[in-house]
């Protein structure tokens, strides 16, 4: 529907400005995909020389939510087998979170979350 494909598209302009505003202030990060066609609602960023774990905790203290490992597994602290599947090294998916954007998400909340992710990296 046309209601859908607008949801769609502004949350992709939503994970642009949010993978943009990290990509400008982070050195260390990837984003997994980004050259690929993904789900637009969805980031998926490794920290490098971070654990994710110990990252996740900490963003999480700063009210920032996000998931480790890939969605059907967002429970565990196993290394997502979908980035692991993709190829890519272990330390790197051991740095690895996963952000979502929803339909109520705002520019106000991902330039938020973009300072208060910069702050925990640094």
């Amino acid at each position: 529907s046309d209601e859908q494909k607008s949801t769609a598209a502004r949350l992709e302009r939503l994970r642009l400005r949010f993978e943009t505003g990290l990509r400008a202030r982070l050195t260390n990060i990837e984003i997994h995909g980004s050259n690929a066609p993904r789900l637009p609602q969805t980031a998926s960023i490794a920290f490098t020389g971070h654990n994710a774990i110990t990252l996740f905790e900490a963003l999480d203290e700063a009210g920032v939510a996000c998931s480790l490992g890939s969605a059907c597994t967002s429970g565990s602290e196993e290394p997502s087998p979908t980035l692991l599947a993709m190829g890519i090294p272990k330390e790197i998916v051991k740095a690895s979170l996963r952000f979502s954007l929803g339909r109520t998400t705002t520019e106000q909340e991902v330039d938020q979350a973009i300072e208060r992710i910069v702050g925990v990296c640094h």
